[in-house]
């Protein structure tokens, strides 16, 4: 509830909650209401991979009216279970048109101690492209991967978004 006119206060969104997931399948009713009862306005669900995209989307459409939207994309750390028909096509188009209706584009990125670098990052680009091509802020994801992130940001071209899961500096 915001305060009396004239003083400040602070809206809440949580950035990032993997309310998608199975550990979440008993309570998922109670998190969302204890979150909106603790003043969180909006919470981004991300999606880790093309499978979930339609569970993610379901899900964000239930809680709708607490804030819940939905950001569709491969998490890094996911790249070396992926299915063949996960990755077929143009992914930078699958993403962008099934995106349509997301806030956002991912959870995506690199990590470092995930196996599949070069796979990791042809995926990433796809997902800096499908932002751009959307408008969309990206859900980043870049642990033990420093050197080569701002490398593919740079080389790709300007994107907004939230960067998390970040184990580097400032620079």
């Amino acid at each position: 509830e915001p305060a009396a006119a004239g003083s400040a206060w602070l809206a809440v969104i949580d950035t990032h909650c993997h309310l998608d997931v199975a550990a979440f399948d008993a309570d998922r009713d109670a998190v969302v209401a204890r979150a909106a009862a603790g003043g969180v306005l909006g919470i981004v669900l991300p999606a880790i991979r093309p499978r979930t995209w339609d569970h993610v989307r379901v899900i964000a459409q239930r809680y709708n009216d607490a804030g819940v939207r939905h950001a569709l994309g491969i998490h890094p750390q996911i790249v070396p279970e992926l299915d063949p028909d996960e990755l077929a096509g143009d992914l930078t188009a699958r993403l962008a048109g099934a995106a349509r209706d997301a806030c956002a584009i991912g959870e995506c990125g690199l990590d470092g101690g995930t196996a599949a670098h070069e796979l990791q990052e042809q995926i990433f680009r796809a997902h800096v492209r499908a932002a751009r091509a959307t408008g969309k802020p990206l859900v980043i994801h870049v642990l033990r991967a420093h050197d080569a992130a701002p490398r593919i940001l740079r080389d790709e071209g300007p994107v907004t978004g939230v960067l998390h899961s970040y184990s580097g500096g400032a620079d």
